[in-house]
């Protein structure tokens, strides 16, 4: 945590601000990884100048800017093309809906921001003191910069750096009181743990607990990014699996985890959360193992209560739907599976040698001839055979139906042997039919 990088574009957003006498701060996520070495994909900038005055200072200098939520105090501000959320300091009001805060208070007191934060690590705001005396020709605004912690002036009212220092998440103050606020939190608490590798302090996993009920006022939307981004994290998301269920999120989540038949592949759920983390970080691939007890249509159905989006539910049942199919265990099978399971197939041979033990070594013998195939680029599918029906019709005087019907077979022979989809061959084996 000794250097952070401060791209020129951020740098500049917080110049403009600072030389017309507004104090700017990184604040947030993006100092959390800064601090950690991580690039942040996203840059946030807090300072006690209201919307409108922000809007007249990124125009006049000639940057496009969108009013994300004027009334919330954030403006967006395009810098070379890179979005940064500028907001004004603030004081949520009450929240009403375990989500929503009923009004916001804008402040001239970066302390009142911070203290209106989720978590420690996500509560520290960051300055660069000298910035406002720069001059247009300064390095850094062309540059960036990179510069020791110790030279920035950070505002940590909340222990958030030492907590990054030993791998805690813990809420800002009382830990019942931010997560009923917005119950989301309970889940991004979640994520932040998988995705940091950290664990929660005592107190915030009990209000994990404690405050869960209040998953049932988020939408299903809200739940699903959440879920799917912990799943996609490149971590190992077992443990934080494991919170889930210690927590009890599960029932307003994923209740298929409980109420499924894992059984029939796994002894316990944590042995389930176990084969989770040995597939890829693959959405997809995690939720369709974690749905492993229902069938193709039970995880179709929990796919469109979470609301996913077609593609991903149709990747999903697929995998699910293929747990129980018949290893493939030579390259015809393998050529036959793969024909059946289109661009699905590897993620389902994944995902089945993860729920069936006995067999993994068979499956992962078949991913490896998945690849293979692949890569040689063998004929799976009517539309890569080399004749067409223009040609079975011009050649074999075929009409209607029997087209159709002739290429399907055609299909099967090129699948059994790849060597066979050549024209002449093909035309030859039609023709004996």
């Amino acid at each position: 945590m000794s250097k952070i990088t401060i791209p020129r574009q951020i740098i500049r957003a917080l110049w403009l601000l600072e030389k017309e006498g507004f104090p700017a701060y990184v604040v947030g996520g993006s100092l959390r990884d800064a601090l950690m070495g991580n690039p942040p994909h996203d840059w946030d900038v807090t300072t006690p100048a209201l919307p409108d005055r922000m809007l007249e200072i990124f125009t006049a200098a000639g940057y496009t800017t969108i009013p994300t939520g004027l009334a919330h105090g954030t403006v967006t501000v395009l810098v070379e093309h890179t979005p940064i959320e500028c907001t004004t300091y603030r004081i949520d009001g009450e929240y009403t809906d375990a989500r929503h805060p009923e009004s916001v208070r804008f402040t001239d007191r970066i302390a009142d921001d911070l203290a209106r934060r989720d978590f420690t690590v996500n509560a520290m705001a960051c300055r660069l003191p000298h910035i406002a005396k720069w001059d247009e020709n300064e390095p850094a605004l062309a540059q960036g910069l990179t510069v020791s912690a110790d030279e920035l002036e950070i505002v940590d009212l909340y222990g958030g750096r030492e907590d990054l220092s030993r791998g805690i998440i813990r809420c800002v103050g009382d830990p019942a009181t931010r997560l009923t606020e917005d119950a989301l939190r309970i889940l991004r608490g979640v994520r932040f743990c998988v995705q940091l590798g950290f664990s929660p302090d005592p107190a915030t996993e009990q209000a994990l607990f404690d405050c869960r009920a209040g998953l049932s006022h988020i939408s299903a939307e809200r739940i699903a990014a959440e879920l799917t981004r912990t799943l996609a994290c490149p971590l190992p998301c077992g443990d934080g699996l494991r919170l889930m269920s210690r927590a009890g999120l599960w029932q307003y989540i994923l209740p298929e985890v409980k109420n499924s038949n894992i059984s029939k592949y796994f002894e316990c759920e944590d042995d389930l959360l176990c084969a989770v983390d040995s597939l890829p970080n693959c959405a997809e691939m995690r939720l369709a193992l974690l749905l492993c007890g229902t069938d193709e249509a039970g995880a179709k159905a929990a796919c469109r209560r979470l609301k996913l989006s077609n593609k991903m539910t149709e990747a999903v049942s697929s995998y699910v739907g293929a747990i129980d199919r018949s290893c493939p265990k030579t390259e015809a099978e393998t050529r036959r599976y793969m024909a059946a399971l289109g661009a699905y197939a590897e993620g389902a041979l994944a995902v089945a040698a993860a729920c069936h033990a006995d067999e993994k070594k068979g499956y992962e013998a078949a991913l490896t001839r998945a690849g293979a195939i692949r890569a040689r680029g063998d004929c799976l599918a009517v539309a890569d055979l080399a004749v067409d029906g223009k040609m079975l019709m011009k050649e074999l005087g075929l009409r209607g139906r029997a087209v159709g019907e002739m290429l399907a077979k055609l299909l099967d022979v090129v699948l059994e042997d790849a060597a066979n989809n050549e024209k002449e061959i093909l035309l030859r084996i039609a023709g004996e039919m």
